[in-house]
């Protein structure tokens, strides 16, 4: 018996998913197209996929800002994105 691949592996902290930070696997799609979600977070509480949580903990492990999931939708965002890393990461 082969085990049960995950659809998603998906890292959750302050309380919520980080669905733009995981990885998924190409049959979600099908299953996006199809479920009348209202959020990314729905989606992932009621869409019946097999998603593995990636506890705050265990990402506090390997990046203790959590700098993986911060954001840079707006200009500002990303002007102290660029400040804060090495310039092999901004030019």
């Amino acid at each position: 018996e082969s085990p049960v691949l995950s659809d998603a592996v998906v890292p959750y902290a302050d309380d919520r998913w980080q669905p733009l930070c995981a990885l998924w696997n190409n049959r979600c799609l099908q299953a996006l197209e199809a479920f009348p979600w209202k959020s990314f977070q729905h989606f992932l509480n009621e869409g019946g996929l097999k998603v593995r949580k990636v506890e705050e903990t265990t990402l506090r492990s390997f990046d203790p800002e959590l700098l993986c999931l911060r954001s840079f939708n707006t200009p500002g965002e990303w002007e102290k994105i660029k400040q804060r890393e090495p310039k092999s990461y901004t030019e």
